[in-house]
């Protein structure tokens, strides 16, 4: 049997990761979709997370009960994190006699216990793959929502159980879920400040940097495959490159001074970055090679965070032009800089939203800690959405735009925090002994990380 790595070191995708994504892409539902109405509204005021049960797979010919236990923990770890589901306890459940299909289990053993929905598997081996097949339902309604196939390698278990996770997601929601995306962040667990990245549940963690040095902000690029972050590995605040699909890591920009806050276009091709070669923190256009294309400021003030509006066309920034720390946006160019926050004598780490319409940060409330405000673009609409509840700093943007990451220390050290884009849902994301700080939000990733 093919062992699992269990931080998934990489390789690019093999033959079976291939077949798991023809398998996601080309399977149809067999029986029947209920997607035409909403159980879960996303885009509500408050989210009330759904009762749903879970299923051990049932197992088939040439099963091994170790990977079953792995799917269906990884799966009920990912729907919990959703912030979307309620998982409910396996202890539990009363089914006595339950198959797979409607008609082969009783609906009420599951709404006796406050299910309102349902997810069963059923797990087997068929010439040397792996093959799940997946059903989901109202429990309430007597429907089946979801029927389908998947298949691929025993590496390919925690894809596997991703991909089922977002289909489950979108029978519920109408909208694609975000299992199989990465969180990165910064760790003193080592003594250093290390990068490293995990899942959403705070599983499946891996140190992406080894240079036992102070290694800041990462950032990912569009589509997953590549970490800005700046290093002191070589004495200097520096901008590299890490290629997550080979493990390399590229020198960007290492010019006197600070090499700071990056952040990639939207179409992954350009970076824009602070760079203080020439005096004060001014915010360049780099290429990938880091390349100078454009310096887009030119004051004798401090220009950082630069964020790309998502078509491209504007860039939100923090400068102190006015006093304080203040968030501006500008075009892409660098021309039309307008100030949008007046509220406040210290806002900074703007985020721009993957919709356009909203505009992240962190500012000083009046009564001394920092929360995670929004605004739209325009300076109209300012949001609070933390509130007594200790210092709320670092926010960033789901890629989809629903969620909004954070660093708080609520509970005393600085730890990742997620909560819906309307500020609802507040929670923990892992607990560790140990600061974290800095998080980036990937898009979903379909290849096995690997470091040298």
């Amino acid at each position: 049997m093919k062992k699992r790595d269990p931080i998934g070191r990489l390789s690019p995708m093999s033959g079976t990761n291939l077949v798991v994504v023809a398998a996601v892409a080309i399977s149809l539902a067999l029986t029947g979709r209920a997607y035409a109405r909403t159980y879960i509204d996303i885009d509500a005021p408050t989210i009330k997370r759904m009762p749903i049960a879970v299923t051990m797979p049932i197992a088939g010919p040439g099963s091994n009960l170790e990977d079953a236990m792995f799917l269906y923990r990884t799966m009920t770890a990912a729907l919990d994190a959703s912030g979307y589901f309620s998982v409910l306890n396996p202890a539990m459940f009363i089914e006595k006699q339950g198959g797979l299909l409607l008609g082969q289990f009783n609906l009420s053993d599951w709404t006796d216990i406050g299910a309102e929905g349902l997810v069963k598997m059923g797990y087997g081996v068929q010439g040397g793959m792996v093959v799940v097949k997946l059903y989901t339902y109202d429990v309430v309604q007597g429907k089946t929502l979801l029927s389908k196939q998947y298949s691929g390698g025993v590496s390919d278990l925690r894809y596997m159980a991703n991909s089922m996770v977002n289909d489950v997601i979108y029978a519920f929601t109408g909208h694609a879920g975000l299992a199989g995306s990465k969180i990165a962040f910064v760790s003193k667990k080592t003594g250093t400040e290390e990068i490293y990245a995990m899942d959403l549940d705070g599983s499946n963690m891996v140190q992406l940097t080894y240079n036992k040095t102070i290694n800041l902000t990462p950032v990912w690029s569009p589509d997953g495959t590549r970490l800005l972050f700046t290093s002191y590995m070589q004495r200097n605040p520096d901008l590299y490159m890490l290629d997550l699909r080979d493990g390399r890591t590229t020198t960007v920009s290492r010019r006197k001074g600070l090499n700071i806050s990056p952040s990639f276009s939207p179409d992954g091709s350009e970076i824009a970055v602070s760079l203080s070669f020439r005096g004060s923190p001014e915010i360049y256009l780099l290429d990938l090679q880091g390349r100078i294309l454009k310096q887009l400021t030119n004051t004798s003030d401090i220009n950082v965070s630069p964020s790309f509006s998502p078509d491209g066309g504007k860039i939100a920034f923090v400068s102190n032009r006015a006093g304080g720390p203040q968030i501006y946006t500008m075009n892409a160019d660098g021309s039309d800089v307008q100030r949008i926050t007046f509220n406040g004598r210290y806002n900074a780490s703007c985020n721009w939203s993957p919709s356009g319409n909203r505009i992240v940060f962190s500012g000083l409330s009046d009564d001394g800690t920092f929360d995670i405000y929004t605004v739209a673009p325009d300076g109209s609409g300012l949001v609070r959405l933390t509130q007594n509840q200790g210092d709320n700093t670092s926010p960033r943007w789901s890629p989809d735009g629903y969620y909004i990451i954070f660093v708080s220390t609520r509970d005393g050290d600085q730890q990742l925090y997620v909560m819906n884009a309307n500020g609802s849902n507040q929670h923990r994301l892992v607990s560790t002994k140990y600061d974290m700080s800095s998080p980036s939000w990937s898009s979903r990733i379909n290849f096995k990380i690997t470091i040298r």
